[in-house]
């Protein structure tokens, strides 16, 4: 009888060294946060840029009436605006007299053609798109509209982006095409000689009304 019991409470006490055996070889584990940090400093070009290159028209023949013109060559004006704000921006252009040595052009003007912006920024870009809609009439083609910029260093606005809008790299590009060429006008009366003027492009990071 005692046999019995004795052997019972041995069978229970090697179970339970096996389930204590097997919580003390049981996994462990542990975990710790830590951080991950960047810092974006100052442009030293400051985040807002313009970049355009000459016009040229080549020679245009003396004549008793006005003489239009289109530039022989692509213009293509980019303007980067990448301060994360995205607060639009204002292109504007002006131009000087043009002048050979003492001689002066009298009352010449430019005309820039209304175009599409276009991007190299991701995502959808007509969400984003800026603005080029001047309503003066095109020289050579009244049905084309566009901006007039006058001799007298008086900025005009042609293009811009409202609040919101234009952050990124955009490109107005003023090509060969009828409707995307750049053109001058010389009024009659001019004397004869090799004339330049310059022509000042400036964008300000203040939205377009």
């Amino acid at each position: 009888m005692n046999t019995k019991k004795l052997l019972i409470g041995a069978l229970l006490i090697s179970n339970l060294g096996f389930v204590v055996g097997t919580n003390v070889l049981a996994a462990e584990q542990d975990s710790k946060k830590t951080d991950a940090t960047f810092e974006i400093v100052t442009n030293p070009d400051g985040t807002i840029m313009i970049e355009a290159n000459s016009l040229l028209f080549g020679p245009q023949t003396i004549s008793p009436r006005d003489v239009d013109a289109k530039a022989t060559n692509d213009l293509n004006i980019k303007v980067t605006e990448f301060s994360g704000w995205k607060p639009g921006w204002t292109l504007q252009v002006q131009m000087s007299k043009f002048k050979d040595g003492t001689s002066e052009a009298k009352d010449i003007k430019l005309f820039y053609p209304n175009v599409v912006p276009t991007t190299t920024t991701g995502g959808d870009a007509n969400k984003h798109l800026p603005i080029s809609d001047g309503k003066d009439k095109g020289f050579i083609d009244e049905n084309v509209k566009g901006t007039i910029v006058e001799d007298n260093n008086t900025p005009v606005t042609l293009a811009g982006a409202k609040a919101g809008n234009g952050y990124g790299e955009w490109t107005l590009a003023y090509g060969a095409s009828a409707d995307t060429n750049v053109q001058l006008r010389i009024p009659t009366g001019q004397v004869v000689g090799n004339y330049k003027s310059t022509v000042t492009y400036t964008v300000r990071d203040t939205p377009i009304l």
